[in-house]
């Protein structure tokens, strides 16, 4: 169900946003305007969710994100 995946979705984004922000913004942040480094913080992540992060949490919680109703 599409719940699931939103709930699995919003963990790993609160997850790596957490991680994310004393590993890529703030050292930024000293070097360069909010704005700048509030778009290479998004572009890491979202290339860490689409072919990192996400494919593993979704392989690792397939039973459960896809029940088999057959």
């Amino acid at each position: 169900p599409k719940w699931k995946m939103a709930l699995v979705t919003g963990c790993v984004v609160w997850v790596m946003g957490l991680g994310l922000n004393p590993l890529v913004r703030e050292p930024l942040s000293a070097l360069l305007p909010a704005p700048v480094v509030a778009l290479v913080a998004t572009t890491v992540m979202v290339v860490l969710l689409t072919w990192i992060v996400m494919p593993n949490v979704t392989k690792l919680l397939r039973k459960w994100l896809f029940v088999d109703r057959a």
